[in-house]
């Protein structure tokens, strides 16, 4: 970098300067919302597949679980 007094600002420079930065910025913002896409798409795949595990499991207990355990309400006593 060459500085001399008297001379002004390198308005060149600070072009440079400011097209690099910009140039970052945008490249992050791509990255940031291909990284959001993608965790998107793994979130529903792994809740799809927890919901599914579940729903298995409840199909595979006995009408008798049902009975006995009740759901949503708290019995006092």
């Amino acid at each position: 970098m060459q500085l001399n007094p008297g001379h002004g600002v390198d308005f060149g420079a600070v072009g440079k300067v400011l097209l690099i930065v910009g140039t970052l910025y945008v490249l992050s913002s791509l990255f940031a919302w291909f990284q959001g896409y993608l965790m998107a798409g793994v979130v529903q795949r792994v809740v799809y597949r927890l919901r599914t595990e579940v729903d298995l499991k409840l199909a595979r207990l006995p009408l008798k679980y049902f009975d006995d355990h009740a759901r949503g309400t708290r019995s006092v006593g």
